[in-house]
């Protein structure tokens, strides 16, 4: 007689914030009281308006599986979102994303586009405030780019 266990641990997806504590949710769709191992082991964003929004947790759980499952990278880089009830908005160390509806019909492209973006303006020796993507469609490609030049402490100073 023999008696087989198999326990899968769940995925952590986000960090929720609430005013009774936080929570993480799950990849299966649970919300579970936050532990401090679950931000020390994995890299997840916190999603900041999780209160306002809640009534669109099925929906953003179901965007942020394929996300990591698709570009996992580009998801640990993420610090926080947010969802405004028609855009997620993305936030890295040091830029915005305003992604656009949840939905992946135009994702990879999308992904690939911040980038090509990034790639670019690092050669122009410029870094990116903001990239804006709700004008984005499979046909026309488009994003609203806002730049800040890099900020280096040594250029420019020729008194020394």
């Amino acid at each position: 007689d023999k008696i087989t266990v198999k326990v899968e641990e769940r995925k952590p997806l986000a960090i929720l914030k609430e005013k009774t504590g936080d929570f993480v949710l799950t990849a299966d769709g649970f919300i579970v009281k936050k532990y401090p191992q679950v931000a020390k082991k994995f890299k997840i964003p916190v999603w900041g308006n999780f209160g306002e929004t809640k009534d669109r947790l099925k929906d953003i759980q179901e965007f942020l599986v394929k996300l990591v499952q698709k570009e996992a990278d580009f998801y640990r880089r993420l610090k926080k979102f947010s969802f405004d009830g028609k855009n997620l908005n993305f936030y890295f160390e040091d830029f915005e994303v305003i992604f656009g509806r949840p939905a992946t019909d135009t994702f990879k492209e999308k992904i690939s586009a911040i980038e090509g973006i990034l790639a670019d303006l690092e050669k122009k020796g410029k870094k990116v405030s903001y990239i804006d993507l709700r004008p984005f469609t499979k046909k026309m490609q488009s994003a609203i780019i806002k730049t800040k030049e890099i900020n280096s402490k040594n250029l420019g100073d020729k008194n020394r």
